[in-house]
């Protein structure tokens, strides 16, 4: 990374972390709704599907009401349930791709971010600052983050 690059990814972790942590689930489930179509499994470095495909399972057998939960849990390094701690002991691969099916289950098999949510200006602003990043700076900021 040029020192530039890094200035702006230094700063666009900066700016998400003192995101509210629904404003971060919204600025992901955002993120990933955008470049949904350019990301791969190979561009994750997809791992284990059971690894993934266990906890992703998990999450989608809970009520709305406990996915947002546990979601705000997974995000926030939070809480001591056996999925928490099951996300913590994942590598940032296998968390990329776990944030990338998530988002994919998004108003189907995960809870959809409300319909009367409004972006925040931050949330507005921190997502503006990703415009100017290019593919490959934007996954290493998703990596930084999950």
């Amino acid at each position: 990374m040029t020192s530039n690059s890094t200035d702006t990814h230094n700063e666009s972790v900066a700016a998400f972390k003192s995101l509210a942590v629904d404003e971060q689930l919204a600025a992901l489930a955002l993120i990933y709704s955008e470049v949904a179509g350019s990301i791969t499994s190979s561009t994750l470095k997809m791992t284990s599907p059971e690894v993934s495909g266990g906890l992703l399972i998990q999450i989608e057998h809970m009520s709305q009401a406990e996915q947002q939960l546990a979601l705000r849990d997974l995000l926030a390094g939070a809480g001591s349930s056996p999925i928490t701690l099951e996300y913590q002991s994942l590598d940032t691969n296998t968390r990329l791709a776990i944030w990338y099916q998530l988002a994919q289950g998004m108003g189907s098999t995960i809870a959809a971010i409300p319909s009367e949510y409004t972006v925040s200006s931050e949330v507005a602003d921190f997502l503006t600052l990703l415009k100017s990043m290019d593919f490959e700076q934007l996954i290493s900021f998703l990596s930084s983050v999950v």
